[in-house]
């Protein structure tokens, strides 16, 4: 695109704005301040990435813990189903104490 030479108007008692005469808009000619808008915006993307990417990660330990505690309920069932049935833990317990 090719840079026109505008005519512009300077507003008073603004030294950083001038008005284009041909489309009425008022221009900001202050470069600094431009490039601090422009920062101050690419910042708040960045954080908002940074959030939205923690809130991810938080989500996918939520999601390990799930199948931790699933992995958890079903080793759990397992060994019951494993267990020596009380009555002979109880008599064991018996023998071992006539020894002591």
């Amino acid at each position: 695109m090719a840079q026109q030479n505008r005519n512009v108007i300077q507003v008073k008692d603004h030294p950083s704005l001038v008005r284009d005469v041909y489309s009425k808009a008022i221009i900001n000619t202050d470069v600094s301040a431009y490039n601090a808008v422009c920062h101050r915006r690419n910042a708040q993307l960045k954080h908002e990435t940074t959030i939205t990417d923690l809130y991810c990660q938080i989500e996918e330990l939520n999601n390990q813990i799930d199948r931790l505690l699933e992995w958890k309920v079903s080793v759990t069932e397992q060994l019951e189903s494993l267990v020596i049935p009380t009555t002979l833990v109880k008599s064991k317990s018996k023998s071992t104490s006539k020894l002591v």
